[in-house]
């Protein structure tokens, strides 16, 4: 790779990059939580640039389309086998997770509890505004990955009929129009809509076309001259919707995710922290499922940057067991599926 270009060498079924990616983002999105919820006091200016690390979601529904679409060019399945999959990837994980957030005290919610737990359980809180933050706000995320899942299979066979051109103008239409009802009516602002998975159809669209590009042998070269600038323009272009607020927060997830994902790009390039993002990544829906308990807890016992440090030190470490401890369980169950095919 050349000093000032970045080339990502297309053939392969898994990427390093996507990894870090992944890596990247979940760190800011874990840093936004930690600041904007849990630390007082901080300058005003700080919980506004640390708004910027929400924007790693954006990265991460563009890395689970590129991901999931070159899974499946690699061994096409049918929406049974990609939804049976799919529960024990994310749905176990999650559900174990909810079980956590509900059984321990710390975590507060002053509603029907029992029927948050509920709506959780059985995906049916993301059509009720009342539970689709309960028990946790950061919950919305497995919403709308929920809603991708059972949409993947015909978004596979829509872009396989009508090829990355119109489905790159559909999706990006369909979402504008969306980001354009948001706005008009205002109701950006109720969770179940603002996070449905509409709003972010293109780029989940986006990462599948990227996928099929690299499936086909395709280098990617980017200047990192571009990558410095796309990254500015899209984070100042960002911040000054973010800023603006109402209305224009229906439309910065283009500049959000450009600039946001150049800045990746060019992070990962320094090895040092390419080694700390990817390692990262590989338990970042863990990360993701458990970091505000595990700060919970540690600020019930813990004040000011003592406790900030300590929690987030643990979130990574108790991730880090759970990611652990369900793939073992993948696996037990794939070795006793092997079995039974053998007897």
């Amino acid at each position: 790779m050349k000093i000032n270009q970045m080339s990502i060498e297309g053939g392969y079924h898994k990427y390093e990059e996507v990894t870090f990616m992944r890596g990247f983002s979940i760190t800011t999105i874990v840093l936004y939580h930690l600041i904007n919820t849990f630390i007082k006091n901080l300058p005003e200016k700080i919980y506004q640039a640390a708004e910027f690390g929400s924007t790693g979601v954006h990265v991460f529904f563009f890395c689970s389309g590129l991901g999931l679409y070159l899974s499946y060019l690699n061994k096409k399945t049918n929406f049974r086998e990609f939804i049976k999959k799919r529960a024990m990837h994310i749905y176990l994980p999650y559900a174990l997770a909810v079980l956590l957030y509900f059984f321990i005290p710390v975590v507060r919610y002053n509603g029907n509890r029992i029927g948050a737990l509920c709506s959780h359980l059985f995906l049916y809180k993301m059509f009720i505004p009342y539970y689709e933050c309960s028990l946790s706000e950061h919950f919305w995320f497995i919403s709308t990955l929920i809603q991708f899942y059972l949409l993947f299979i015909p978004l596979c066979k829509l872009k396989e009929k009508y090829g990355d051109r119109v489905f790159a103008l559909l999706s990006l239409g369909i979402s504008l129009i969306w980001w354009i009802a948001m706005a008009v009516t205002g109701l950006h602002y109720e969770r179940v809509l603002g996070s449905c998975f509409l709003q972010f159809l293109w780029e989940f669209c986006l990462g599948m076309i990227i996928a099929h590009r690299l499936k086909k042998c395709t280098t990617i070269e980017i200047s990192n001259l571009y990558l410095l600038a796309v990254a500015v323009i899209g984070i100042g272009v960002f911040g000054f919707l973010g800023i603006k607020g109402g209305w224009a927060n229906s439309f910065n997830d283009i500049p959000g995710l450009f600039g946001y994902g150049a800045l990746v790009l060019l992070v990962y390039q320094i090895k040092p922290l390419r080694r700390i993002g990817t390692w990262l990544g590989k338990i970042s829906y863990e990360w993701y499922l458990l970091h505000v308990l595990v700060f919970l807890i540690t600020f019930s016992f813990l004040q000011g940057w003592s406790a900030a440090v300590t929690g987030l030190v643990l979130s990574i470490g108790v991730a880090f067991v759970y990611h652990e401890a369900i793939v073992a369980f993948r696996k037990k169950q794939l070795d006793k599926v092997e079995i039974s095919k053998l007897s």
